[in-house]
């Protein structure tokens, strides 16, 4: 799903459930199943060509998988924020969705810390 959401040029936000081990470490009782929400700061083309065309020629083309040391100046952290902020609305529906459901475990049966 990531592969084929990134080469359509659009935001990366899969959905999937996943069976948690143990960590022992951490107090973790595995066994369960979590759903996780990945979303994906990936280039998206929908965003960029949503951009002033000014704004979009001053960014690498493969923002925003810059180095630490190429977020230097406040135009790329902001631009890098907005994305954020943009790729936070588009998975909202699913967020929502997420946290409308009941909790995987409930609480007070599997996850002791």
């Amino acid at each position: 799903q990531v592969v084929q959401l990134h080469r359509a040029g659009l935001p990366v936000v899969v959905r999937g459930r996943f069976t948690v081990v143990d960590n022992p470490h951490l107090g973790i009782v595995g066994g369960w199943q979590a759903d996780v929400l990945w979303i994906i700061a990936l280039p998206v083309r929908a965003w960029r060509q949503s951009l002033p065309r000014a704004t979009d020629r001053m960014l690498k083309r493969y923002f925003p998988n810059y180095f630490a040391g190429e977020m230097n100046n406040r135009f790329v952290i902001s631009a890098a924020s907005q994305l954020a902020s943009w790729l936070t609305k588009f998975a909202m529906p699913e967020i929502q969705q997420m946290l409308a459901e009941q909790p995987t475990p409930p609480k007070s049966e599997k996850l002791t810390v």
